[in-house]
């Protein structure tokens, strides 16, 4: 559990926004913090959960850096 909702009901809300976002993890990631922001009691630890989440995504997203040449010693 993360707060007040279980690990499967969030997973099944960033399903859903996935899809409805066309696929796109980012913006259902943006969606669903502003959906959590807007209530009226907003959970910190949630809102933090899905920005390290939105923040893990997009390091697995980029390329992975090219390893030089080893310097001769």
């Amino acid at each position: 559990m993360m707060g007040r909702k279980k690990l499967s009901a969030i997973r099944a809300e960033l399903r859903q926004e996935i899809t409805r976002s066309a696929g796109d993890p980012d913006k259902a990631l943006d969606r669903l913090i502003q959906k959590v922001k807007s209530e009226p009691a907003p959970d910190k630890r949630e809102i933090e959960a899905l920005r390290m989440l939105r923040a893990a995504l997009a390091r697995l997203s980029r390329p992975a850096r090219k390893k030089g040449r080893p310097i001769a010693g």
